[in-house]
């Protein structure tokens, strides 16, 4: 009669530390699937900053570029109305 009552006691205990076990293992390997996907999905809006920042430096440059012929012209615009005048006298 002891042995039943060891058995029933044994064998659930037993059983119930397998199923801790088992809930801890999967709940670790989903836990470091949710941390990959994370990372994942942490690079990818880094390299989308990346390409935002790149173009914005190109747009930057073409801006600078811009100003700069801008300002020439503004200095060939001075030259021509002074050789005009010139002309015209």
């Amino acid at each position: 009669m002891n042995s039943d009552i060891l058995a029933f006691i044994i064998a659930p205990t037993i059983t119930g530390i397998f199923a801790v076990m088992g809930n801890y293992m999967i709940t670790s390997k989903k836990s470091k699937e949710q941390e990959i996907k994370e990372a994942k999905r942490e690079q990818k809006i880094d390299d989308r900053l990346g390409r935002i920042e790149e173009n914005q430096a190109r747009q930057e440059a073409k801006i600078d570029e811009h100003n700069g012929y801008a300002k020439r012209f503004g200095e060939i615009e001075k030259s021509i109305v002074k050789i005009e005048t010139k002309i015209n006298r």
